[in-house]
């Protein structure tokens, strides 16, 4: 309930309800109060802008000029902007259920045409915020990063992110491969931690350390060790967890050794050959034994968290995107969608009201 609502209304009782006595000459007495929220009519406010001129007595003539963004005998305001880039990048809703939208909640005809218009502009304000949020990153002493595939125009594309807690950067490429690390991050990440699963871009990519997902290596064991029956896998799975427990501890006393002992056991363990004839198996033991050094800077730094769980979600928005309302139909627009979610990620992760934020970007000037 509010403190200060728009408008009170008092229901005083005028008879008594047992004999009929008129109450009026009796002092009311302040019972219970309850609210009904709602909202009011939706109407377009339509502002008219018209420019007149004077003559001088020298003789020249001067007129007035329209407000900047006036530029069309009729024209949307910042608001309708924001509202069409917050339903198609935050609710992911379609062009046409926009437009319809538009006519039965405001009723206002908006062409499909107006929202690609819209959105277009929109990127152009939004391009300063989303390059920031890339240097930024750049500069984070922890990253993670992650990829996943997207449908434009029926063709294979890779959605990248690199995300930090309080920031989160998305870009559209055509290769999975590591070019997409150098076209976005050419000197890569020298002072951070890069978290990532184990796909070899992102160990190429330069940092100061690279930590492995945890809860991708603990699925993979739990196919060891359910289809295969690998006590090595157990065995190997139970350290990992061993592991996360004493990730909880940090900074307690005792801690380093106990790290120590972990990182040592892992080593024996994974040093140690396995005898079995499952292919894949071999492989996940040989790939482990390369990577032993990147299964444990979690454990080194409060900040560098043991999965990639974060960088998932970063990028699940744009296979919810694609369910919703389908694939991208140009490069072009699947560009301006991951720019736009740049910022709304960000934003949700530092608290902030997305409507509002979309709002303010809306009123800076266009480079």
């Amino acid at each position: 309930m509010v403190e200060t609502p728009d408008e009170i209304i008092d229901h005083i009782p005028q008879y008594c309800n047992g004999c009929g006595t008129s109450l009026s000459v009796q002092t009311e007495q302040f019972k219970e109060r309850r609210q009904v929220i709602d909202i009011p009519p939706i109407k377009p406010i339509v502002t008219e802008h018209r420019i007149y001129s004077k003559q001088c007595s020298c003789g020249h003539c001067t007129h007035g000029g329209f407000p900047d963004g006036v530029i069309n005998h009729v024209n949307y305001g910042n608001r309708i902007t924001s509202l069409i880039v917050y339903l198609v990048a935050y609710q992911y809703i379609s062009w046409n259920r926009v437009v319809s939208f538009f006519e039965q909640v405001f009723q206002l005809s908006l062409s499909q045409g107006t929202i690609v218009n819209k959105l277009k502009s929109f990127t152009r304000k939004c391009e300063p915020v989303y390059k920031e949020i890339k240097r930024r990153v750049e500069l984070s002493d922890c990253v993670g990063a992650d990829e996943t595939s997207c449908k434009v125009n029926g063709k294979k594309n890779w959605i990248w992110t690199w995300q930090t807690n309080c920031l989160t950067y998305i870009v559209n490429s055509v290769t999975r491969g590591y070019q997409t690390v150098v076209d976005n991050f050419e000197q890569g990440f020298p002072q951070s931690i890069s978290v990532h699963d184990c796909l070899s871009a992102q160990f190429k990519t330069p940092a100061k350390g690279h930590q492995i997902c945890i809860a991708h290596l603990l699925r993979e064991l739990k196919f060891f060790i359910e289809k295969r029956n690998s006590i090595w896998a157990y065995k190997f799975a139970q350290l990992l967890r061993k592991a996360l427990k004493v990730k909880q501890q940090y900074g307690q006393s005792g801690y380093e050794n106990r790290v120590n002992q972990i990182i040592q056991d892992v080593k024996a363990l994974i040093e140690l050959p396995i005898y079995t004839e499952d292919k894949k198996l071999k492989a996940f033991r040989k790939r482990m034994v390369k990577r032993q050094n990147n299964i444990s800077p979690f454990l080194y730094y409060e900040n560098v968290p043991p999965d990639n769980n974060a960088s998932e979600r970063a990028i699940r928005n744009v296979k919810v995107k694609q369910k919703v309302s389908g694939f991208f139909k140009t490069s072009k627009g699947a560009d301006q969608f991951v720019m736009i979610r740049s910022v709304i990620d960000t934003c949700l992760k530092n608290n902030g009201n997305v409507f509002d934020a979309l709002s303010s970007i809306q009123l800076l000037p266009t480079e």
